[in-house]
């Protein structure tokens, strides 16, 4: 099979899946399921401090029966502690407990206590129905309270005896190989929500397979693409599809999971903000202390074994599939392996668990392809696991799908061959009085899929971009070490950092590139002197922009320098100077324009070259996730989209990229010798003086040209209106969670950059 039709139907299957409306649905949930993981802390400490219920709560009486004595006064002590006095009414009652269903009031509690032989105590709690726990707990104290009582007046015991005698041992379990705070709520939450929503990816991809094998099988369409491709292409196409839609969910669940721990985060310096704290910037990784080496390794582990699991299963699925005749039980076929997985689920679970060390069975059938999914992970998570039997289970997974792969192609040739349904019907569905509103709906579906590309784009950058710096924090040590400190360890961050930004603003533009026409980027280009004219005219441009920002910025009231806030600049040493220099001036002009006026123009301009200016710049603004940065950003994003659509080209808009910074960049470094700073800005007054001269001419040539020729028709483009396609947009559920995203984040940075 060829790899281009291999990979337009990969394409096209995955497109499909992603923009189904139950995969939106299941996104949502898995959304909203990380936020309230992460916030629930914040949520109970918001209704505490509000001193918000839920539902109305009434005041409940207490009645006691107590033929002992001292119990009243010992529950008074405990509801003065818990603060409850304003909700408990308490009362003498002599019922002796023969109160029934009829007769028992509402809110109302009887205690009854008597003197027992074996237990010293006999105590009976009654009421009508359940009751708030916090009243369960202060009654019970005082029965505990009074019956250490009863044991000390017993005994002849002091009360600091009995005290001791009824307090818990203290006992601390220490693992020295393990670090303590590695295994904190953060990481239990994140091992269960992660499982879940594996579980639940499990269920959706199991479930898509199965019918789509079956309705192919049902409709003959699949025999037709037999006749072209093997079965093994055909099988792998679907699993490769599966993959890289898994690829997609698990993209989008890291970003469930950084959007609920940065929410939690915000809200925390919120409350330090109100509290009127300063931090320093060392203070902002104890926000994220959820992440270290051992979860970064558990995440890395739990895809990739995630990933090879439901390699197989999908296979396994497809086989399955084949062999029915309809739908309908194409679709019970997936409760076998989704009863197989929620076995594993559950036993992993409850074998797996902290403080406890697996047996030997746990250890072998660990390595088991499928089990080890479950099992490994978790395994590594709480230090259970050794070197051998990761390295042992990762071989046995990796050797397994080639092998599943061969056989099950082989038996789903056979099953898709076999009868086949003979309840065909004809499409008689549609009709030529249906055409304009088909033509409609592909036209939205056009547009919407707009979204998913520039906004998963954007996905992609955001979650590569806080993933490498995670990791560039862990191994930028060890890295300083191996050069044997030659390297201050300033400048292997800056040098980390440099290639983090590089890959994941490179990567985000190879994926826009694979769904950009080729025809969109063969387009008549301009010559290098008029490219440059336009770099000499973009010049004044950006002054221009730079003294209309510091305006909005001061009356807005923004006014730090995100360079100075973040300590970017360390003038220490030349080559410290040298890798500033790279990283503020050099690498975006590079990175950024291929991503934003290469990429994205590329890919947009088939929608209108309006569209593609436009949407260009609102997303360069959008990925520096501040004010400070994005309102120039903005401003400059649509300058230089404009000059990339004008000259085809993108080294203009990277010299223009590369001034702009570079500017910026060598006023800081030559701060303290005036000399050279007044030699580069007579040099950038001097150039915009001709580059003000230069858009004066090519103005007065432009009107002039205007004035000869006489008024053409311009052609119609094919596409719609810019807010047709907007509105659109912002059907595609990748596009909200990019616009939900972008703002959190962004709010998070601002507030960071503040308290900094």
């Amino acid at each position: 099979m060829k790899s281009s039709k291999l990979k337009n139907i990969v394409k096209h299957n995955v497109e499909i899946s992603i923009r189904n409306k139950w995969f939106v649905i299941l996104n949502v949930l898995m959304l909203l399921i990380s936020i309230v993981s992460f916030n629930l802390g914040n949520i109970k400490t918001v209704f505490k401090n509000q001193n918000i219920t839920i539902g109305q709560e009434e005041k409940i009486t207490i009645s006691i029966d107590d033929k002992i004595g001292n119990f009243s006064e010992n529950l008074g002590e405990e509801i003065e502690k818990a603060n409850l006095s304003d909700k408990i009414e308490l009362t003498i009652d002599t019922n002796e407990g023969s109160y029934t269903s009829e007769t028992i009031p509402d809110n109302f509690i009887n205690v009854v206590l008597d003197e027992a032989q074996e237990t010293i105590l006999e105590a009976k709690v009654i009421s009508k129905e359940a009751v708030n726990a916090n009243y369960l707990d202060v009654i019970n104290s005082a029965i505990e309270d009074t019956r250490n009582d009863m044991i000390a007046k017993e005994y002849n015991m002091d009360e600091e005896g009995m005290e001791l005698l009824s307090s818990a041992p203290s006992i601390e379990r220490i693992m020295l190989s393990v670090d303590s705070t590695s295994y904190n709520e953060s990481t239990e939450i994140i091992r269960m929500v992660l499982n879940y929503i594996i579980f639940f990816i499990l269920i959706m991809i199991l479930s898509a397979t199965a019918s789509s094998v079956a309705q192919e099988k049902n409709s003959k369409s699949i025999e037709y693409v037999l006749t072209s491709i093997s079965a093994k292409d055909y099988l792998l196409s679907k699993v490769i599809s599966v993959i890289l839609l898994y690829v997609v969910q698990f993209i989008f669940t890291l970003l469930y999971i950084l959007i609920g721990s940065y929410l939690s985060s915000i809200i925390k310096l919120s409350s330090i903000t109100a509290q009127g704290v300063t931090l320093s910037r060392d203070n902002f990784t104890s926000l994220m202390s959820f992440v270290d080496g051992r979860m970064m390794a558990y995440l890395a582990v739990t895809f990739v074994f995630s990933l090879l699991t439901i390699f197989i299963l999908n296979v396994i699925q497809a086989v399955l599939s084949s062999k029915t005749t309809n739908v309908t039980e194409a679709g019970n076929t997936t409760i076998i392996l989704l009863m197989l997985n929620l076995v594993l689920y559950i036993v992993a679970n409850f074998a797996i668990v902290p403080m406890q060390v697996p047996s030997m069975f746990i250890y072998i059938i660990s390595c088991v392809p499928i089990v080890s999914m479950y099992f490994i992970p978790s395994m590594i998570l709480l230090s259970h696991a050794n070197v051998i039997q990761v390295v042992i289970a990762t071989v046995l997974l990796i050797v397994f799908v080639p092998i599943v792969l061969k056989i099950g192609s082989k038996y789903f040739k056979q099953g898709i061959l076999s009868t086949s349904s003979k309840n065909t019907k004809k499409n008689s569905k549609k009709n030529l009085s249906e055409e304009e509103i088909i033509q409609k709906k592909l036209q939205a579906r056009e547009y919407s899929k707009v979204g998913y590309v520039l906004g998963f784009s954007v996905i992609l950058y955001i979650v590569i971009s806080i993933l490498l710096s995670f990791i560039s924090n862990f191994i930028q040590i060890p890295i300083y070490q191996l050069f044997g400190g030659k390297i201050s360890e300033h400048n292997v961050s800056v040098i980390m950092t440099c290639i983090a930004s590089c890959i994941s603003l490179y990567i985000p533009y190879l994926f826009l590139k694979m769904y950009t026409e080729k025809a969109e980027v063969e387009k008549k280009k301009a010559s290098i002197g008029e490219s440059l004219v336009y770099v000499l005219m973009g010049v004044p441009i950006i002054t221009l922009i730079q003294m209309v920002t510091t305006f909005i910025l001061r009356k807005i009231n923004i006014n730090y320098n995100v360079v100075d806030k973040l300590n970017l600049f360390d003038g220490s040493s030349i080559l410290s100077i040298l890798l500033f220099f790279i990283q503020i001036a050099i690498l975006p002009a590079i990175f950024e324009e291929l991503y934003m006026r290469k990429g994205v123009i590329n890919y947009s301009k088939k929608y209108g070259k309006v569209f593609a200016v436009i949407t260009s710049a609102i997303m360069f603004a959008s990925i520096h996730l501040n004010l400070s940065q994005s309102i120039f950003a903005l401003m400059l994003g649509l300058a230089f989209a404009y000059i990339a659509v004008k000259t085809e080209r993108i080294f203009p808009t990277m010299l223009l990229h590369f001034i702009n910074n570079g500017m910026s960049a060598l006023v800081l470094i030559f701060q303290d010798n005036l000399i050279i700073v007044g030699i580069i800005g007579f040099i950038f007054l001097l150039v915009n003086f001709a580059g003000v001269i230069m858009i004066i001419i090519k103005l007065a040539f432009a009107l002039q040209a205007r004035k000869k020729k006489p008024k053409e028709m311009k052609e119609k483009e094919s596409h719609g209106s810019l807010l047709q396609i907007y509105r659109y947009m912002f059907t595609d559920y990748t596009f909200i969670v990019t616009v939900v995203s972008i703002v959190i984040f962004s709010i998070y940075m601002e507030k960071m950059l503040t308290i900094l």
